[in-house]
């Protein structure tokens, strides 16, 4: 198995002293993006479609 992380290095020294796990933070980011879009979108199309003003009642005939 691979290890993937990057290695960061200091530019005064050239050394190398940590690394970051880069497929880990970037399911991360993609895990924390699609819960905040899960979470806010719903509330905001809500919003939405009541400043449009569309009344429930059925359609077709007045």
């Amino acid at each position: 198995m691979r290890n993937h992380t990057t290695e960061l290095t200091r530019p005064d020294a050239g050394t190398t002293h940590q690394k970051l796990p880069l497929p880990a933070l970037l399911a991360l980011a993609t895990a924390v993006f699609i819960t905040s879009l899960t979470e806010t979108l719903p509330a905001g199309l809500l919003r939405m479609s009541a400043d449009l003003a569309s009344a429930n009642r059925p359609r077709g005939r007045r």
